[in-house]
């Protein structure tokens, strides 16, 4: 499933570091790439698509997703406010 976040990758990030989510960003021209130290991948196209997927291997998917869930609205928003 994927979600729109329709705000700046800082706002990303620090959503992320604000959960205290280990791991380490990369970016390039299409977006950035977040990977958990488990293993779990949270990928944004910011630029054109501002859409956030999240991938990788289990559990650490799943644990990366639960960490940030409760900042999605029912539409599948991430609402940077939370």
């Amino acid at each position: 499933m994927q979600f729109h976040f329709d705000s700046t990758r800082q706002d990303l990030a620090d959503l992320v570091e604000a959960q205290g989510i280990d791991g380490r960003w990369q970016s390039d021209g299409e977006g950035s790439r977040f990977t958990t130290d488990e293993g779990g991948i949270l990928i944004w196209y910011g630029r054109q698509y501002q859409t956030v997927l999240f991938q990788g291997k289990e559990p650490a998917r799943s644990t990366l997703r639960a960490a940030l869930a409760k900042h999605f609205g029912g539409s599948g928003q991430l609402d940077p406010a939370h």
